[in-house]
């Protein structure tokens, strides 16, 4: 998997295809590139497939610097100034939508289509959310919130192998961002 430098950490991503429609998958929180896996095998005969795990996340190296929606999407722009991509159709999961949505906010001539799959608006203000996770997170542990938290995400049709694999990587991310 190559991995991209950038002043605020390093990104890993996997390109598969060369189709003339680049296709950008943005993961969500505690995700990987790995979740996009059956979406690119499909699309990418007939489109260029490009997956990335986000600073501090998968096998990207830890996060440097700020952790915002907004960061975020910056890396995604310069991964495509980086492949020599001029335009992608941004594909977001969660928290990824917010990172499609804030890249598309910062250069619109690059994005030539968003899909946002299973977004969220936070009505809340960042700081009460930010403290009622952390009220959470020491009443519960990072662990058992986690454990909470996603698991009332999960559809019921999951395997339960696969839900494992999600909530350890939740978990695991936890420890390695110092929640």
């Amino acid at each position: 998997m190559p991995v991209l430098s950038l002043p605020r950490g390093a990104m890993a991503y996997d390109v598969a295809g060369t189709g003339t429609t680049a296709i950008l998958f943005i993961h969500g929180y505690s995700c990987t590139a790995l979740d996009w896996r059956l979406q690119v095998e499909g699309l990418c005969p007939s489109h260029t497939c490009i997956s990335v795990d986000l600073r501090g996340h998968g096998r990207s190296g830890p996060a440097v610097g700020e952790l915002t929606m907004a960061a975020f999407a910056a890396d995604a722009i310069a991964l495509l100034d980086a492949l020599q991509i001029e335009r992608a159709v941004l594909v977001g999961h969660s928290m990824g939508t917010r990172i499609a949505l804030e890249a598309a906010l910062q250069a619109p001539d690059r994005v030539s289509g968003l899909v946002l799959v299973d977004g969220s608006k936070v009505e809340a203000e960042p700081e009460a959310v930010r403290e009622a996770i952390t009220s959470a997170v020491d009443e519960l542990g990072f662990a058992g919130w986690s454990e909470k938290n996603m698991g009332e995400m999960f559809l019921d049709g999951l395997s339960p192998d696969d839900r494992e694999t999600i909530l350890q990587r939740a978990i695991t991310l936890g420890a390695e961002v110092g929640v």
